[in-house]
């Protein structure tokens, strides 16, 4: 799991030594089904690979995105098959933690829960070759901050790191982490939610997290449509107006998108969810 682009399908695809469907070589993602690709150890221990797309995924929305992950989990508990572990990837060349890469990361956990940390590597990848330099030892100083901070709540609970350094043989060494660490499988939480304890997906975690992000969403852009259109009425160059106006109309497209997915994460034929509508009704107060 983890962002696009940030080599969840060049894993495999290195591990295995050759591709699968194609790897996406720019930021736009690739994979936006659930793959998986079986992988026999030397001593004939079989593993399955299972590739995710991320939540800022460029065909799917995020809420098409937690329904397509939910239900191949959901699918897999109820065959009592369960998860030896997760790898989570995460760019090291990217400098900042914030935005979609934060949004992963937090998605990640609520869907995980803590129970499951001691199963997740944190995978990281865009590391230069061995002896890097420079670049290196920024990346490595980049990779102990993480550890300390934003990854801190995981791996104190029992998740450690590793670095892919796009070989096949880093990728052999990082899987084998996971099948010598495994004890006793567990459930992760969206999983004891959805069959176990039998709630909706906007009931779980995972649901209400993204939940919480539509709000965030909403409210963000009515600022930024507000300030636009202050900045619409100062202006009297006609070119700045096309922009404006254009910007205006992105906007807008943005926001009712985000409220059409708030409103359909929250629709349950068992109305067992809080309505959404005072939320609904909160943002459009503010509507230009």
């Amino acid at each position: 799991m983890g962002p696009t682009g940030a080599g969840k399908s060049t894993f495999i695809q290195t591990m295995i030594g050759r591709e699968t469907n194609g790897v996406g070589h720019s930021l736009e993602s690739y994979t936006n089904q659930i793959s998986a690709m079986r992988v026999t150890f030397s001593d004939g221990v079989s593993v399955v690979l299972v590739d995710t797309p991320g939540f800022d995924d460029t065909h799917l929305s995020d809420l098409d995105i937690l329904k397509i992950v939910a239900k191949w989990l959901e699918d897999i508990r109820r065959r009592s098959l369960t998860l030896s572990g997760i790898l989570y990837l995460h760019r090291i060349s990217d400098n900042r933690m914030a935005g979609t890469p934060l949004k992963n990361l937090k998605m990640f956990k609520k869907l995980c829960g803590e129970d499951f940390f001691e199963k997740v590597i944190l995978t990281t990848t865009m590391w230069p070759e061995v002896g890097g330099g420079v670049e290196e030892d920024i990346y490595i100083r980049r990779e102990g901050e993480l550890s300390r901070t934003y990854w801190a709540e995981m791996t104190n609970k029992g998740s450690f790191t590793c670095r892919f350094r796009n070989t096949q043989a880093s990728a052999w060494e990082i899987l084998n982490r996971v099948v010598a660490h495994e004890s006793r499988r567990r459930l992760i939480r969206i999983q004891e939610e959805l069959v176990d304890q039998k709630k909706s997906l906007p009931t779980t975690e995972a649901g209400q997290q993204l939940h919480g992000i539509f709000e965030a969403l909403i409210e963000k852009q009515n600022d930024l449509l507000n300030r636009t259109k202050e900045e619409l009425g100062r202006t009297g160059d006609p070119e700045v107006l096309m922009t404006l106006l254009s910007e205006m109309g992105e906007l807008r497209k943005e926001r009712d998108k985000a409220v059409k997915d708030m409103r359909q994460l929250n629709s349950s034929p068992l109305g067992k969810w809080r309505s959404v509508s005072s939320s609904i009704r909160r943002v459009r107060r503010r509507k230009t």
